[in-house]
């Protein structure tokens, strides 16, 4: 999968429980978006690189370090998180860090993908009567 610039599949289910190295796997997988959080990473020795070039969603990234850090991971992994950020991992992130000695590069924090964007809902909208919307109206 290394190199291949358009992938993009869904691994999440992979059987990871013998993965020790994963240097490089997705490396230049520029359109990779998925999470890694159902991934078996007990036995991971080197990550390094996995995520080279490439930026997986926050929230994926996310998901990826909570359930990684809730395993019971073996200490000195390098995790090369590419260009992906994390967010509401934060804690869980820093304490692979801490606890497990874990050195992990990536794009830092951003919290801008839970943003929530207000909607200005003022103004006139007419339901007609006999419509869907208009039966589960109360008003």
């Amino acid at each position: 999968m290394a190199y291949a610039k358009k992938f993009n599949q869904p691994i999440g289910e992979w059987n990871t429980t013998q993965l020790t190295d994963a240097l490089l796997a997705l490396a230049g997988a520029e359109r990779f978006d998925q999470s890694l959080a159902h991934w078996d990473v007990r036995r991971l020795t080197d990550a390094d690189r996995l995520l080279d070039g490439v930026k997986i969603s926050t929230p994926n990234y996310d998901a990826t370090l909570t359930s990684w850090q809730a395993q019971a991971v073996r200490g000195n992994v390098k995790l090369g998180g590419g260009n992906s950020n994390y967010c509401v991992a934060e804690a869980k992130r820093n304490d692979l860090i801490a606890t497990k000695s874990w050195i992990i590069t990536d794009a830092g924090k951003d919290c801008t993908a839970y943003t929530v964007t207000a909607v200005d809902y003022t103004g006139v909208t007419d339901v007609d009567e006999n419509t869907t919307l208009a039966q589960y109206w109360v008003g």
